[in-house]
């Protein structure tokens, strides 16, 4: 393949030849460079966090969902459902633990910010009439007083009863909580507010580790791991990534090696390492894409373009190769 660029009136192919870098070198690179890009990214959204959560849009947001909360009867005073708080607490027996869900249970199905009729009510007694304990056996029996209401019986174990309420909150309590429509909103404005800045935190963690970096380490456009492990990249012509050969490459790597990898669960990722690992060059699919190929620097430096090859040769002689010219040995 000819390189425009660097065509003289001497048409001799000068070949220059690179090594194959060892598969666990880019695996080693790929783990450092993710790593980084982790560790990285919680900071980042960990600092995001801290600036949106101190705004006063925001604490007015939690400061009525925490209302909402109260209200609920389901909640403590550390705005976190009661159940988290008895689940591994050892200073309460069962007996007491139960009789505080009870008690949450029965004030939260008579909440009117929940709540227009009892039809939940009565439907949680239905619940209550048909569970059965591990021994398949009811625990809860008619009441004499009222018809259709169910109370514990006593011959049960109070931890059956404890399984029972804490079941209730979490499958029913607390999902019926987003049946207050400003509630529910509260809540989706919240965690959608969470993802933003999760997502922005990876994504401006990402672009430092795989774009600003290259940047930096302009020859081979080498991450961080690559250059801890001395491999880069090359194009076609077996010379350093021009601005625009890099920005194409940059491109695919983030909309497919970031973007696709979240939204796919890493389909891409293994795509692309399958594809590196049975290429006889080692192209992963990004290499593939867009003409390059990951090389061993460690005894060859990349050339940024064929003038400083010259140069450094003192040789007038034409920068092109094709696929025969560049050889990639294992």
């Amino acid at each position: 393949m000819t390189n425009p660029k660097t065509e003289t009136q001497n048409e001799e192919t000068i070949e220059v030849e690179y090594s194959k870098p060892k598969l666990y070198k880019r695996w080693f690179a790929t783990i450092i460079d993710m790593m980084m890009v982790i560790i990285c990214g919680l900071f980042i959204f960990a600092l995001i966090s801290l600036i949106s959560n101190n705004t006063s849009s925001y604490k007015a947001m939690v400061k009525r969902r925490t209302e909402f909360h109260m209200v609920s009867n389901l909640y403590a005073e550390t705005d976190q459902p009661y159940i988290l708080e008895l689940k591994d607490n050892q200073d309460k027996t069962y007996a007491e633990k139960k009789e505080i869900l009870r008690k949450e249970i029965d004030a939260f199905y008579h909440v009117e910010t929940f709540f227009k009729d009892d039809s939940y009510f009565r439907a949680y007694q239905n619940r209550k009439q048909n569970y059965l304990n591990k021994d398949k056996k009811a625990i809860f029996i008619e009441s004499s007083a009222e018809k259709g209401m169910f109370i514990e019986n006593t011959n049960c174990l109070d931890e059956d009863f404890y399984i029972f309420y804490e079941a209730e909150i979490e499958k029913y309590c607390l999902p019926f909580m987003m049946l207050n429509q400003e509630y529910k909103e509260l809540t989706n404005t919240i965690f959608k507010l969470f993802i933003v800045e999760l997502v922005s935190g990876f994504t401006i963690s990402f672009l430092i580790f795989f774009f600003v970096f290259p940047l930096i380490l302009k020859r081979g456009r080498k991450t961080l791991g690559m250059f801890l492990f001395k491999i880069g990249i090359v194009s076609v012509e077996g010379l350093n990534l021009t601005t625009k050969e890099y920005l194409i490459r940059s491109l695919w790597v983030f909309l497919i090696g970031f973007v696709l990898d979240i939204a796919t669960a890493f389909i891409p990722l293994v795509v692309s390492t399958t594809m590196m690992h049975i290429s006889k060059a080692g192209q992963d699919f990004f290499d593939y894409m867009t003409n390059t190929y990951v090389v061993d620097v460690s005894k060859r430096d990349i050339y940024l373009d064929y003038h400083e090859y010259e140069s450094r040769k003192n040789l007038s002689k034409k920068a092109k190769l094709d696929n025969v010219d560049l050889t990639l040995r294992p």
